[in-house]
């Protein structure tokens, strides 16, 4: 009997009642009358039957709920019971079937052996028979391509993929021995930030699956197994069983959702998954799954009840997920019973007490953001989530928030609509009711109590108001309060770090500290602090980038420092390096023709040089033997061309001739020395008409030639590689004035394989050096005065302008240096570190000196004091192998190449370190110590038996010693001008030694004679301080501490302890405090009025000699006097603690430093008396930003790598930063700030 459309059931009672049905046959007949043989209706209910097993169940309905969850793939390390069902076939392919590991609704999952190509143990999964359908053949397909898609260290990896002999299709993928996450955290006792942790790879799983246009509908935590690798948890996302493509198909079979059909497991499953409207889903699914499974994480729960959710019906269900708010985490955890509570506690090792503490506040808000109904307000991205987490990990500001009244008000009208409905309908009606009954007879006391009421209301309304302001205000506060700290926390960290890195002479240091500007943005303290310590920190720098030019092939310096020359490939540049101005010259192919070479040595092949006078630039080709000459006062002419003659000497396996040291011009700038690869030394004269001189031919290769200082002589060095007669390497002498002869020659040793030689006098000695000897040789009386064995491998020598000492690169990380006169080493290498010294020179004044090696850096070195110490780390990416310094200039190019596949190469421009302070007085011959008065128009000093007070008066044109002296039969020890500035309060012992009595006394500048007052002290040695006030100072006695004396009375008035003996004291301006410095190395700050401390003290490398503040009050300068040398610092008081030291590189050592100016100190520097004024802090961020580019060359990338910035780059950076400071400079001036004693740097 057939049925009518409107008679015949539903799919979902057809599938109920044949579920019911235990025997298949009996099914079968049932579908066959109720849905016929064929038809849709038949294949959904077949579907639905195929997906939710054979087995019977308990209740139908529950049934028809599991029909609509995909079945969760069990992993890998639950295995069945041994009554299961044994698989198909034992061998598939090259797998060997071993046990069955996990069943899905159409696939089984079987732990197997693969055999060929490798041996490893696998997972395959392979479809059920009889599963056959076009949409589970299309969902298993899709799976398998889900997965294959996938590259990520946190996913199951597809290794293989294929089907059986009857057509079954399978996929073997890596086999995860693991546990579900959640388990497994459990299990470990992990705490919630470990938890968070192992929380952010699964989102990076989860995104990467997102970013190959993958949502995998079904995360969830027994689809996340954690599994050890090397002792470490990493988790693995597996199960795209109902994976779903965004932008691309996954199989060729037709893929769909049925109608009404809910995808995924109820208890994760997101409210878009469960609506199954038109709504089609996306990434954010997966987020609000991600955010289920971090509920669970932290609170051992889920944000609904797994029973609840069991027990309701198929609509309760989908209203539950689609409109219940889920509890907060915190609010979670109270609900649980005690032991519950005590035992989720206990897996996260934490008091349950606090359990609920832990949750409040940013966790609460991360997940309640993940979890919510609208995905357009939940994270977009997983990658959000997982930032977000990670700030709170951090301690940084999260991005979620609270969810508004307003907003909690409308979810509530949305979910009651139909309540809130019938409430407003009645409550209308019983007020219409009571009006329209009562209006008459209770009308004035409905009024009056209408009004109380309002009144009543409006009252509580308005407590209500404010108090809910005043907490909005405390939170909003707190929040602040807590950003303004990290940020503060930041802030302070970054300054540490950057000025160590300073102080340690790492110029990356600077970097860090702009990286400290950039996080003090908003903040107008931290802002006015870092850019102070930013400003000081760059212009106390030692050294500086003025260019750098990208693919040198050759480079080269005039005396001067003026002009700078390099070429490339294709042209040659001169740029001038006072103006700017940069010009190509006309050169042909045949000057810049060399051959490729391994490693980039051809970047080393061609050579330049300037004449002495500038007026000549010459270019050497060894490889082709060609010259080409530039007269540069005369741009309109072509340069001169020049070539060697031809020789018969082998070049296939000629040493590399090292361009820098292939040419030489004559001091007089009048002729050129230049060699090539085949052993021919060549004279050419530079004048108009000059005649070719003959070539000079070698039967061995040339490898450097070098003029002496008077121009007279040649030294050439020839190699000793392929000789024949394997006779040793020689360098031989020239006379220039009889050419074509070898006037003197030395011979080397045999074993040796590289050379050079250096003139140390007019032409009669030369210093050579080889890996294991330097030698000075006499070439009139042909022997050798000294030999100096290295004591490593040698690969560089520079000779002092004054020719006093030398200096040696070796391969040991070190350079020598040694007096030329005798060989002598001194005591102190320079230790530069890394694989070898490659080049080594002094600069023009030999204090500093320089040292490139292969660890890519260029450091300067002080060489003021007894022993060097190095003041500047400069990175320079590759192998620094040439150095050029200007000879009458403190410029200094340095050549850089990597010898990796780029075979790149770059010369950086810089300045050695330069004095940042100015002379502006000298001090009277034989005398020692300095005190300043307020003005600075006068100062004291002491004859050098310490008997005489001299009053020197400081004019512009010139220095003078007054009349003035004042005399003691015993010794000074100290002396300090009186704030009046009429008077000297001096410190006076009667007899030196121990038995001596100090005495105070006073004496008067208009009437030249001691006052009345007088005061004797206990000791025999002490020191005057500064003046706290008109009448009060601070006295340093021979003993730990320091006194507050009454100058007009000689009274103790106030003293403190310390922790060693006071060396200095200063008072800041605002009189609030003062420090003293201590002979232990600490500087304290106490209070004036409670002689408290005022802040944490400093820790200096030795005994503290002088300390004094800023006229503003924003530094403090400190004086410490170390073994070999003094160190001037500054630091910076602008913040709760003081920062630095940032140390100036001085040669002076300390004595005493005063405050002159806002910003300016003045201290005594030997005879000399010198200032130094700090510059003001960049006001804006660019202007910082650009001046810490343009002074290092160098940006760090928000990686953290530190990169040299390119030639185009870095010009683009210095034009900008020439153009704030000159619209700065403008402005200065239209202001009338700009005064001739501005320090110009």
């Amino acid at each position: 009997m057939s049925r009518s459309e409107n008679d015949r059931p539903s799919a979902k009672q057809i599938f109920t009642s044949a579920l019911a049905l235990t025997d298949p046959a009996a099914r079968l007949a049932y579908l066959d009358r109720i849905c016929g043989p064929t038809g849709a209706l038949r294949q959904q209910v077949a579907g639905l039957l195929a997906a939710a097993g054979d087995g019977p169940r308990e209740n139908p309905l529950d049934a028809m709920v599991e029909a609509f969850r995909p079945k969760a793939t069990v992993h890998a390390a639950t295995v069945l019971q041994t009554g299961d069902d044994p698989p198909p076939r034992r061998d598939i392919g090259p797998y060997k079937l071993l046990e069955q590991i996990g069943e899905g609704g159409f696939g089984t999952v079987y732990m197997a052996a693969q055999t060929a190509p490798l041996r490893r143990t696998v997972a395959l999964k392979i479809l059920k028979p009889g599963m056959g359908s076009k949409e589970i053949l299309a969902r298993f397909e899709a799976e398998r391509q889900a997965l294959a898609m996938m590259d990520h260290p946190n996913i199951a990896r597809v290794l293989d993929a294929g089907s059986t002999s009857d057509g079954l299709p399978y996929f073997v993928m890596e086999l995860v021995r693991g546990v579900p996450v959640t388990e497994y955290c459990d299990a470990a006792r992990l705490t919630t930030d470990e938890r968070l942790a192992l929380f952010i790879d699964i989102c990076r799983a989860v995104q990467h699956a997102h970013q190959k246009g993958i949502i995998h509908r079904d995360l969830k935590p027994t689809n996340v197994l954690v599994t050890m690798h090397d002792d470490k948890a990493v988790p693995k996302v597996i199960d795209f069983g109902i994976a779903k493509a965004l932008s691309r198909q996954l199989t060729d079979r037709t893929l769909f959702t049925g109608y009404q059909q809910m995808l995924g497991t109820p208890l994760y499953m997101s409210p878009e998954q469960a609506q199954m409207s038109g709504i089609d889903v996306d990434t954010r699914s997966d987020v609000y799954s991600l955010g289920v499974m971090l509920y669970e994480l932290l609170t051992g729960t889920t944000p609904f009840d797994r029973a609840s959710l069991k027990n309701a019906s198929y609509d309760d269900l989908r209203r539950m997920i689609l409109e219940r708010e889920p509890p907060r985490p915190s609010a979670r955890v109270t609900t649980l019973d005690a032991a519950a509570r005590s035992t989720i506690a206990d897996c996260r090792r934490i008091d349950q007490r606090r359990f609920s503490d832990e949750l409040r506040g940013e966790l609460d808000w991360i997940v309640i953001k993940a979890l919510e109904k609208d995905r357009t307000r939940r994270y977009q991205s997983a990658t959000a989530l997982a930032e977000d987490v990670g700030r709170y990990l951090s301690h940084q500001p999260v991005e979620a928030c609270p969810p508004s009244a307003g907003y909690r008000f409308r979810k509530f009208a949305h979910r009651n609509r139909a309540l809130l409905a019938t409430s407003a309908i009645v409550s209308i009606a019983m007020l219409l009711g009571t009006a329209a009954t009562g209006w008459q007879a209770y009308r004035a006391v409905i009024a009056e109590g209408a009004a109380e009421t309002r009144s009543r209301q409006l009252t509580q309304a308005n407590a209500e108001l404010m108090t809910a302001n005043s907490e909005l205000t405390l939170a909003k506060e707190r929040i602040e309060r807590q950003a303004s700290d990290r940020q503060a926390s930041l802030v302070s960290t970054l300054l540490e770090k950057g000025i160590s890195q300073y102080r340690e002479g790492r110029i990356e240091g600077l970097l860090t500290l702009l990286e400290a500007r950039r996080a003090a943005s908003g903040a107008a303290n931290l802002e006015r602090q870092s850019a102070e310590i930013l400003s000081v920190a760059s212009f106390l720098l030692p050294g500086s980038v003025e260019d750098v030019l990208s693919e040198p092939l050759a480079s080269a310096i005039s005396d001067d420092g003026r002009l700078i020359a390099w070429c490339d490939a294709r042209q040659v540049h001169l740029k001038d390096v006072e103006t700017g101005v940069e010009r190509r010259l006309e050169v042909d192919a045949e000057g810049l023709a060399i051959a490729e070479k391994s490693h980039g040595d051809h970047h080393d092949v061609l050579g330049m040089a300037f004449t002495a006078d500038g007026r000549f630039l010459a270019l050497n080709n060894p490889e082709q033997g060609v010259v080409r000459v530039w007269d540069l006062t005369r741009p309109d002419r072509r340069p001169m061309s020049r070539s060697h003659p031809s020789s018969d000497l082998e070049t296939d396996r000629s040493p590399i001739i090292y361009g820098e040291r292939s040419l030489a011009f004559t001091p007089d700038s009048s002729r050129l020395v230049t060699i090539d690869r085949r052993g021919v030394m060549c004279l050419w004269g530079l004048g108009e008409g000059d005649e070719q001189s003959p070539a000079m031919t070698f039967d061995s290769h040339l490898t450097s030639v070098e003029v002496s200082p008077t121009g007279r002589y040649v030294a050439v060095c020839e190699s000793d590689e392929n000789q024949p007669d394997a006779r040793p390497r020689r360098i031989h002498r020239v006379d220039l004035e009889q050419w074509g002869q070898v006037d003197q020659w030395i011979t080397g040793e045999r074993t040796l394989k590289f050379a050079d030689a250096q003139f140390v006098d007019d032409g009669d000695q030369i210093l050579t050096f080889d890996p294991d000897f330097i030698s000075r040789w006499d070439l009139m009386q042909q022997k050798r005065m000294y030999r100096i064995r290295m004591p490593a491998y040698c690969e560089d020598i520079a000779v002092s302008r004054s020719r006093n000492r030398f200096a040696a690169g070796l391969r040991d990380g070190t350079a020598l240096l040694a007096e030329l006169s005798t060989g002598a080493p001194l005591d102190t290498r320079l230790e530069h570190g890394g694989g070898g010294v490659r080049r080594v020179r002094f600069s023009p004044g030999e204090d500093w000196a320089a040292t490139a090696g292969h660890d890519g850096t260029v450091q300067f070195w002080s060489l003021h004091q007894k022993a060097p110490r190095r003041v500047a780390l400069w990175p320079q990416f590759g192998t620094v192998d040439q150095l050029h310094a200007a000879k009458d200039s403190g410029l200094l190019l340095s050549k850089a190449r990597t010898r990796d596949g780029s075979q790149s190469a770059e010369v950086v421009v810089r300045r050695f370190p330069e004095d940042c302070s100015q002379s502006v007085a000298e001090r009277p011959p034989r005398t020692s110590g300095f005190v300043p008065d307020k003005e600075f128009e006068r100062f004291l000093t002491f004859n050098r038996e310490l008997t005489e007070v001299q009053i020197v008066s400081r004019d512009p044109m010139a220095i003078r010693t007054g009349p003035r002296v004042v005399q003691s039969e015993g010794r000074f020890w100290s002396c300090q001008f009186h704030p009046d500035g009429r008077h000297i309060l001096v410190c006076e012992e009667d007899v030196p030694g121990p038995s001596g009595t100090i005495t105070l006394r006073m004496w008067d500048l208009t009437t030249e004679q001691y006052t009345g007052f007088e005061y004797t002290l206990t000791g025999n040695e002490a020191k005057i301080g500064a003046f706290i006030n008109e009448r009060e100072c601070l006295y340093c006695p021979i003993s730990w501490a320091v006194q507050v004396i009454d100058s007009s009375s000689g009274k103790i008035v106030r003293e403190i302890n310390l922790q060693g003996r006071g060396q200095g004291t200063s008072v800041c301006p605002a009189r609030t405090e003062f420090c003293v410095g201590e002979s232990s190395g600490q500087v304290r700050f106490y209070h004036l009025t409670t002689l408290e401390p005022s802040m944490p003290s400093l820790k200096l490398p030795g005994p503290v000699s002088s300390v004094c503040y800023s006229s503003d009050g924003q530094w403090l300068a400190t004086v410490c006097s170390l073994r070999t040398h003094s160190e001037l610092s500054f630091w910076n008081l602008g913040g709760k603690v003081p920062q630095g030291p940032i140390v100036m590189q001085t040669p002076y050592s300390g004595g005493t430093i005063y405050p002159w100016g806002e910003r300016r100190f003045v201290f005594a520097a030997g005879d000399e008396i010198r200032t130094i004024e700090l510059p003001a802090a960049q006001q804006d961020l660019e202007s910082s930003e650009l001046a810490t580019w343009v002074a290092t060359g160098l940006r760090q990338e928000p990686t953290g790598e530190v990169r040299l910035i390119s030639s185009l780059e870095y010009r683009a950076l210095r034009k900008r930063w020439n153009e704030i400071r000159k619209s700065a400079i403008v402005s200065r001036h239209a202001d009338g700030e700009l005064n001739g004693n501005s320090p110009a740097r």
